[in-house]
């Protein structure tokens, strides 16, 4: 992933403004009110001062005073409030679609995505880095524009009514505010990288200790692992020191420009060489001088607000960018017309024959991951609605020759084929009704167990469900619960929690639902008691159900029909029974 640290600023812009694409109105709408905001607020302060000072020399009235001021202050709060609305308005409406689409990118690079980002770093970026935007579309677009504007505005009439002398140093110190409000910027780049990459680290480690804190807790390792992520939370919190430290330094700069510029105007409005200003009286053309030299540097100070975030709001833009941006590891074919897909339906009941390589496949190809690598020198032939045993020790590879049969990855070269096709060549949603896998972990949702079960065939009818759950031995647990296939699932109030064993034979459920021709069993039967084991099988490998099964074990003495072992040394191959 590119780092902060090579994105420009207008790298970001060019990235991040096409997005307000449809939204330029509200925009210019928030824009233009944000303008008679600021100017009806150094209206407010220039004239209270000239109407005090009327007022005390008996030229205008009190009450006149109050009107006018609070005239100003209303339309100074209408204003303002129109232009924080149509500005978050937007802001709001393009991190939502940001979101969706986000999400949307991460469908065709799963499941093989978490194996280069895990989960916690992409809830991350899906979450605190696409929030962290909002500071781009709601505080940085509008406020910048104005800023120039509104400070153009009150050098002119600090000429027009005090004379240049008093104008050229508050352009001057304008422009030193400004100067402030980005030091150190080009620094911050590294810090604000670090600091996100930080953020998605600590996420990614809540996620794994919540994951894992049975473990923890049964090995007495919570508190090592709660040393870790307080290292973790020291670097952040050194970070964001540092941050803040320079966002001080940033306001302490720029209000120390602002007093000295108010003094200067001050005192080079009295000069009796003011430079032929509207106002001739050296008292009123002290007190507007001030009172505009004050005003003026509104401007600066939003600036310094986004200044502060901007590093941080480009190495979220960056890391949302490479998730959106990054190729799948497999591109599925486009998906096929309506009547291929009646046909292929029509033969969803058939097994399928599979033709294995042969291929080479290196899993450090991807993200430089490295893992079990696959090599299979001589075709392996699989009869459709046969029953071949995945053979080998533990590590060897067993589970990455499953991944390449359900196309989580593509091999390096050669191909596997299902029914005559290259993997390739199907659509995901052809090879989603063709291949159905089942492993030893079983993610199961919030929800009922008829929602999780129809999530392989939404068209299944609750007789359909009840059946399937029998079929896997759920049928007794399932007829207990007092709401049946509605009961829903969890650890909330009214939830009912499932065995390691129950989850894995729900998920068995769920894939034999599907009723795809192929079917890869990938240690199924793990968590399950012999004597259930031993039942699944019997299900799983019915000859009459015609299916073709992969059936991944580490060993099983007891199987009499082909096997596919796979070496230590990554070379798969078939054995024929009699010579296991």
């Amino acid at each position: 992933m590119t780092s902060a640290t090579q994105a420009s600023t207008a790298d970001t812009l060019r990235q991040l403004l096409p997005m307000t694409k449809g939204f330029r109105g509200s925009l210019a709408g928030s824009f233009a009110l944000r303008l008679v905001s600021q100017a009806t607020g150094i209206a407010a302060v220039v004239a209270g001062v000239l109407l005090v000072a009327a007022s005390a020399r008996g030229q205008v009235s009190v009450w006149t005073v109050g009107l006018v001021l609070i005239g100003l202050a209303l339309v100074k709060g209408l204003t303002r409030y129109g232009e924080q609305y149509l500005g978050h308005r937007v802001a709001f409406i393009l991190l939502a679609r940001l979101r969706v689409r986000f999400f949307a990118s991460l469908l065709p690079q799963a499941p093989a995505v978490t194996s280069r980002s895990g989960s916690g770093d992409l809830l991350s970026r899906a979450g605190r880095d696409i929030d962290r935007l909002e500071v781009f579309f709601a505080h940085t677009i509008v406020p910048a524009v104005s800023a120039v504007i509104v400070s153009v505005g009150v050098v002119f009439a600090q000429w027009l009514l005090t004379g240049w002398p008093a104008a050229v140093v508050v352009a001057v110190g304008l422009l030193l505010a400004f100067g402030c409000a980005g030091l150190g910027l080009r620094g911050e780049a590294q810090t604000a990288s670090e600091g996100a990459r930080l953020d998605g680290q600590s996420a990614q480690f809540a996620a794994e200790t919540m994951h894992a804190l049975p473990d923890l807790r049964g090995l007495h390792a919570i508190d090592r692992r709660l040393g870790r992520w307080h290292q973790l939370n020291r670097r952040h919190a050194d970070i964001m020191r540092a941050e803040q430290r320079l966002g001080r330094t940033r306001r302490a700069l720029v209000t120390l420009v602002w007093l000295l510029t108010v003094l200067a105007s001050v005192l080079v409005s009295t000069a009796d060489s003011h430079g032929g200003g509207l106002l001739q009286e050296p008292l009123g053309a002290a007190l507007v001088g001030a009172a505009l030299a004050f005003s003026a540097f509104a401007a600066p100070e939003s600036v310094v607000g986004f200044v502060n975030e901007w590093r941080a709001v480009q190495a979220a833009a960056l890391r949302v960018q490479a998730t959106i941006t990054r190729e799948p590891e497999v591109t599925f074919a486009a998906e096929e017309p309506p009547e291929s897909s009646a046909a292929a339906a029509e033969s969803g009941d058939r097994g399928a024959a599979a033709v294995i390589g042969p291929l080479v496949y290196r899993h450090d190809a991807v993200g430089g991951a490295h893992g079990p690598q696959l090599r299979v020198p001589e075709p392996i032939s699989v009869e459709a609605g046969s029953h071949v045993l995945v053979e080998s020790s533990s590590g060897s590879g067993k589970s990455t020759l499953v991944d390449l049969l359900a196309r989580v990855h593509d091999p390096d070269s050669g191909s596997v084929q299902i029914a005559g096709r290259d993997l390739r060549e199907l659509s995901r949603a052809e090879l989603v009704r063709t291949v159905a896998v089942v492993d030893q972990s079983t993610f199961l949702f919030d929800a009922s167990i008829a929602e999780n079960l129809r999530i392989a065939r939404p068209d299944a009818s609750d007789d359909d469900l009840r059946e399937v759950c029998a079929t896997v031995g759920l049928g007794a647990f399932v007829d207990s619960q007092r709401q049946g296939i509605r009961t829903r699932l969890g650890r909330g109030r009214g939830c009912v929690g499932l065995s390691g064993g129950q989850a894995q034979r729900l998920g068995l459920a769920r894939a034999l639902l599907a009723e795809t021709p192929v079917l890869l069993a990938d240690e199924v039967t793990s968590q399950l008691d012999a004597r259930t084991a031993d039942d699944i099988r019997r299900v799983v490998l019915d000859p009459a159900s015609g299916r073709t099964v992969l059936w991944v074990s580490h060993r099983d003495d007891a199987w009499n029909g082909p096997v596919v072992a796979v070496g230590e040394t990554g070379v798969v191959r078939l054995v024929a029974a009699d010579d296991r």
